[in-house]
């Protein structure tokens, strides 16, 4: 629900990807509450998160992605929405509509530097958040224990930092 009474010239939006239920509702609200002449930038993170090299496979990175795209499936948000977002923004009327795509590295497994150091940082990035967007979605929508989520999770962490494991966030 928009809560805010007063118009906007930039509404801004990041990784909120499964974070609603109806995300052409939530474009059309924040295209209700711009002024005219106004921009919208949403930056977010389609699911599941990738290997083109097929390194991912098998791993317990693997599959906790594959679990993790199924609990969102459950409950209704479907992690691979930010693919939409282009789609939904010209449908509501929006102007000027670019999409751009990068490739977020787990780790530092790029040659290149700059990519190198971002892997860097969105390692630990993600290993920092890990628990908290594991823990209740796995316990509550795919019924594992708590235990059985730290076990799992044990595994990987270790793939997050294993550089023979090429994976990227799709943004």
């Amino acid at each position: 629900m928009w809560t805010w009474p007063q118009k906007f010239d930039l509404i801004h939006g990041r990784m909120l990807n499964c974070c609603y239920a109806n995300g052409k509702h939530l474009f059309q609200q924040a295209y209700d509450a711009l002024e005219p002449g106004g921009w919208i930038e949403f930056q977010d993170v389609p699911m599941p998160i990738r290997a083109d090299d097929g390194t991912m496979d098998g791993t317990n990175w693997g599959r906790w992605n594959e679990m993790f795209v199924d609990a969102m499936i459950r409950i209704g948000r479907p992690s691979d929405n930010p693919q939409r977002y282009e789609q939904w923004m010209r449908e509501i009327g929006y102007v000027n509509v670019t999409r751009r795509d990068f490739k977020w590295p787990q780790n530092p497994w790029p040659k290149h530097p700059a990519m190198k150091e971002l892997g860097r940082w969105h390692m630990v990035n993600t290993l920092d958040g890990l628990h908290g967007f594991t823990a209740r979605t796995f316990t509550t929508v795919l019924g594992l224990t708590p235990e059985e989520v730290e076990v799992l999770l044990v595994g990987v962490r270790k793939d997050i930092m294993d550089r023979r494991i090429h994976a990227y966030w799709p943004v």
